[in-house]
């Protein structure tokens, strides 16, 4: 499960999802920077997906976040970005200058992998090493740490503690703020950028935004993952016998321990820290990490999840606005391969290629127009435009029917495809 190369991709704001084989691409969702790729004249709220223009031949790679978009594509692995640019994170272009249109990326190509943190991307290369280029704040650079930003993509020197010393990377995955992972060849797994919470995975936490250097997550105990998904702070991996670990923020109970007090809160209030087996699940085969929690497919086809869910997003019905650190299987799912996760949204994919998918649906990102269903639990205090049980979406490619929905009790009165925060769809 370490390589997922494109299909769809969505983090915050919209979804973009390719054919099978990679031939089409299209995307939907917000497009306020130009993160859909449709032009400077198209920056409303899309609905249904639309083809992104000067993406040829075929999409190998695909990767989102905040609120720009990257691709690299066929035969030579070069790569075109589009939307915000405000920390260069477009690595074209003066930062602070959107693009509304894929634009190509200069001295980028043999690119394998993408992975887009907020305001910074990272490409993964076929020689196993990695390209960056962004806001600077949390990774070493040429121009040194703290730089405000890298425009030009660049390698990170090979000498100190840097990530481009780490030889044959076959891997490597953004949180949904300012952290990333690596793992090699030889099943280590490597991070870098804050940690304020010991979301590295390092003996140590460092002070946010300090940068601590490339760190060699947990030796002995986190070796050869199957799969690992980063979430705000916190970061999750699954072993090969399927046992799944867990370090960082546990604000949430998104490591899948009780928050009940200050220490509990943070798994590592002092030093040394250690990652936390999530009890409760059980042969993991594929793992995903929102803002604040946590989803993991089971070998049996089920889905388990824990953490934060106030939008909804760990699938229980009338249970959004609470956490629950204990791990549940989400009612309603079967034969689940695969499993993707935004901020507060969670899309399935199953052995059939359909989809299912819960959590915050205030742009559509569920599948339908949030305009046109009720709320899960109207309650003042509670959010809007939330489904809290799982509804099952058709394969979604180019030109197919519309999904039909259906959301927790409430009465579907308009259909669409839609997206737009946080969320991923296949």
């Amino acid at each position: 499960m370490l390589a997922r190369k494109f299909r769809s991709w969505s983090r915050a704001a919209r979804t973009c999802a390719t054919d099978m084989d990679g031939v089409f691409l299209s995307c939907w969702g917000s497009a306020s920077s130009g993160q859909l790729g449709l032009g400077a004249g198209n920056t409303a709220n899309m609905f249904t997906p639309n083809p992104v223009p000067a993406i040829t031949p075929h999409v190998r790679a695909l990767s989102l976040n905040g609120a720009h978009t990257c691709v690299a594509l066929e035969p030579t692995g070069a790569v075109r970005c589009f939307g915000l640019n405000s920390g260069g994170q477009l690595g074209v272009g003066t930062p602070g200058t959107n693009q509304y249109e894929p634009t190509s990326v200069p001295g980028v190509e043999n690119v394998q992998l993408l992975s887009l943190a907020e305001y910074s991307t990272i490409a993964l290369l076929v020689d196993g090493t990695l390209m960056a280029w962004g806001t600077n704040r949390w990774f070493v650079s040429a121009t040194g740490v703290g730089t405000n930003w890298i425009n030009t993509p660049q390698h990170v020197p090979s000498s100190g503690n840097s990530i481009d010393a780490i030889a044959n990377i076959v891997a490597v995955e953004s949180g949904t703020l300012d952290h990333h992972c690596a793992v090699t060849g030889d099943g280590k797994m490597y991070c870098f950028g804050t940690n304020s919470n010991g979301q590295l995975g390092g003996p140590t936490r460092g002070g946010w935004p300090e940068d601590v250097g490339i760190v060699e997550v947990f030796p002995g105990v986190i070796t050869s993952p199957k799969a690992f998904a980063l979430g705000n702070r916190h970061t999750c991996a699954i072993l090969q016998n399927g046992d799944v670990y867990c370090w960082g923020s546990n604000t949430h109970g998104q490591l899948g321990r009780a928050a009940t007090s200050t220490s509990t809160k943070d798994h590592c209030p002092t030093a040394p820290c250690s990652p936390w087996k999530v009890t409760g699940v059980a042969l993991a085969t594929d793992i995903a990490s929102g803002h604040f929690f946590c989803c993991a497919v089971l070998a049996s086809g089920e889905v388990s999840c824990w953490g934060d869910n106030f939008y909804g997003q760990l699938g229980v019905p009338g249970d959004q606005g609470h956490t629950n650190s204990n791990p549940q299987i989400v009612q309603g799912v079967a034969n689940a391969k695969e499993i993707h996760a935004g901020g507060y949204s969670i899309v399935v994919v199953h052995n059939d290629n359909s989809v299912t998918s819960w959590g915050l649906a205030y742009t559509g990102q569920l599948g339908i127009d949030p305009a046109g269903y009720d709320t899960c639990a109207p309650h003042p205090t509670y959010p809007t435009n939330t489904c809290c049980r799982p509804t099952k979406q058709p394969t979604i490619y180019i030109g197919l029917p519309l999904p039909v929905c259906t959301c927790c009790e409430a009465k579907l009165k308009r259909f669409g495809f839609g997206t737009d925060r946080d969320c991923e769809v296949r």
